[in-house]
């Protein structure tokens, strides 16, 4: 007995330790994360305050941005206002920004990276918990359990999830949490574990409040769940696993009613614009999208190498046809209930998905990571293998360093000089996509900053059927017609939003010089020619060059990368 509680202990510790240097890890690649997503800044916005920021002829200091984004003393855990501000938005439900309000209420006044990074690791430390627990149902040994965990706890896509400041990390928890209950209550037969159908119950009604896809994944998982049970006649198992799912649900729409609204009436679909798709832009676009992901996934999983992904794929492929047909081994009941979900929501959100982005996959990749691991190991084990798990092992640890140390995550952006300005006053040009709202965190460097916009440069979008066609994508304009749908183009004639109007005010005559910020989305060599011919600031010399949109293969990759979308320029009075 004490010998069976020291190996508990020894094991315990050996998870804690290998959860704390996950956590470590990703706290050095937050602590170089210099620069946001827009979408991160809008999450501050939306989780801590009412004040919003619009575009006009009035600067904007500091403390203006910091309202913006942090918690007053006043709405320290407002979570009425934080309900309100995720009706508005329409996008998200709100438990994520419930949580992270809480967070950022213990700091009132105070906006930091560093609070919602503390709440993502804590997700993710339990996420990979759950992993463990996952690969442990399935393989029932501690060390290739351990193994499956390590595998994602040091990759680049854990080191993703945690730095990026939304949702997905705790979606990521959620979705383990639901394959590990879901395995438990299969595991359970006919008998009815109340702890585990309670379990059940707050992880659906939790997972559905979190984010939509959760929805999704939990509805691949019943189905794989209920033709697995109906194939084993156990229908039984399924009853008290419906009902729950479904009392779940309707507690989720209790709780936040405008779930259905979200999701059925949501703006992010291709139908938005009226678009009719041609059948060969359709298939093109599909092989375009899922060669992204398959970008996507090497990156976070795969040292950014393609052909590696690709190789270790096939070779699953060819052990699973392997144990199939020549071994007659059937792939465990346990490993379909997380693999086929897993796989259809990848492939599924793939060719649906707004963008082609790492964040919408994230919450499966550990679940697929546990059926590569544990796949490896199965087969290795059938064929008797010598030093099968130190191949195993070692494959893992050579993966993980190189990944680390050679694979720069999406999210983390670049050193910049834009964080040490060079004048005390600010001119941000843009549009009506309000791309200030990525830079906020530079232009609070500033004393004073004037936010404008000018008409968006169709040429630019345009260019997105010029960009799509190199790539493969046979687009017959339609990109570019989508975009144009898509893209609300500013309006040069309101008069509180225009460049010329907040020019001709002469709120900045007083000034020597100035730091300009002129969106990609406009046209910067209008904008130049007009400050010069219609200031005093006849001279500028270029602070910083934006990336170059075509230097991606995935064009979000470009928005995930770059730090502010503008060119920055220094423009200053000259004397003749």
């Amino acid at each position: 007995m004490n010998k069976l509680i020291r190996e508990r202990k020894i094991k315990a510790i050996i998870l804690t330790l290998t959860i704390l240097l996950s956590t470590a890890v990703s706290a050095f690649f937050m602590y170089s994360k210099q620069g946001f997503h827009e979408d991160e800044l809008l999450t501050f916005n939306l989780a801590n305050s009412s004040v919003q920021i619009n575009p006009s002829n009035d600067f904007i200091t500091p403390d203006d941005i910091n309202a913006y984004l942090s918690v007053s003393d006043g709405d320290r855990f407002n979570y009425a206002l934080v309900y309100e501000n995720q009706i508005r938005d329409g996008v998200h439900p709100p438990l994520y920004y419930i949580l992270f309000n809480s967070v950022c209420s213990l700091f009132p006044c105070t906006f930091s990276k560093w609070l919602p990074f503390a709440l993502n690791a804590v997700f993710m430390a339990f996420a990979l918990l759950f992993i463990y627990k996952i690969a442990r149902l399935i393989t029932g040994r501690f060390k290739y359990s351990f193994t499956a965990m390590a595998a994602y706890a040091f990759s680049i896509a854990c080191v993703t999830t945690v730095i990026y400041i939304r949702m997905y990390a705790m979606l990521t928890f959620f979705t383990t949490a639901f394959s590990y209950v879901t395995l438990l209550m299969y595991c359970d037969g006919p008998r009815k574990n109340k702890k585990h159908i309670a379990a059940m119950a707050l992880v659906c009604l939790f997972g559905n409040l979190t984010h939509y896809y959760f929805i999704l994944f939990e509805l691949l998982t019943g189905i794989t769940m209920l033709i697995i049970t109906l194939r084993k006649k156990r229908a039984r198992v399924m009853k008290k696993y419906i009902i729950t799912g479904i009392l779940s649900g309707c507690a989720s729409l209790c709780a936040y009613p405008f779930i259905i609204a979200n999701v059925l009436l949501g703006n992010r679909g291709l139908d938005s614009g009226g678009l009719s798709i041609d059948l060969i832009t359709l298939l093109t676009y599909v092989v375009y999208k899922l060669s992204t992901y398959a970008l996507i996934i090497a990156k976070d999983l795969f040292v950014n190498k393609v052909w590696l992904f690709a190789l270790v794929s096939a070779a699953l492929v060819a052990a699973l046809i392997y144990m199939r047909v020549v071994r007659k081994k059937k792939i465990s009941p346990k490993t379909k209930i997380i693999f086929f979900p897993s796989l259809i929501f990848l492939i599924g959100i793939s060719l649906v998905s707004p963008f082609n982005s790492d964040r919408y996959i994230m919450c499966v990749l550990p679940l697929l990571v546990i059926v590569a691991v544990t796949s490896f190991i199965r087969l290795f084990r059938l064929i008797k293998l010598k030093y099968s798990y130190a191949i195993i092992t070692l494959s893992v640890i050579i993966v993980s360093v190189i990944g680390l140390l050679s694979v720069k995550p999406y999210y983390t952006y670049g050193m910049t000089d834009l964080y040490n300005p060079q004048t005390k006053t600010c001119l941000f040009v843009g549009t009506s996509m309000q791309e200030w709202t990525k830079s906020l965190d530079k232009l609070m460097q500033y004393d004073k900053t004037l936010i404008s916009q000018t008409e968006l440069d169709m040429g630019f979008v345009e260019s997105l059927d010029s960009f799509a066609e190199e790539r493969g994508v046979k687009t017959n304009g339609k990109i570019a017609q989508f975009a144009s749908y898509y893209i609300d183009s500013a309006n040069a004639s309101d008069e509180k939003n225009n460049l010329n109007t907040a020019l001709e005010n002469g709120e900045l005559d007083s000034e020597y010089e100035i730091t300009v910020y002129i969106s990609q989305l406009c046209s910067k060599e209008k904008v130049i020619s007009y400050i010069r011919n219609n200031t005093s600031f006849n001279a500028y010399e270029l602070i910083q060059a934006d990336c170059d949109f075509n230097d991606y293969y995935n064009w979000y990759d470009y928005f995930a990368e770059t730090e502010s979308y503008c060119n920055v320029y220094r423009f200053y009075k000259e004397k003749i």
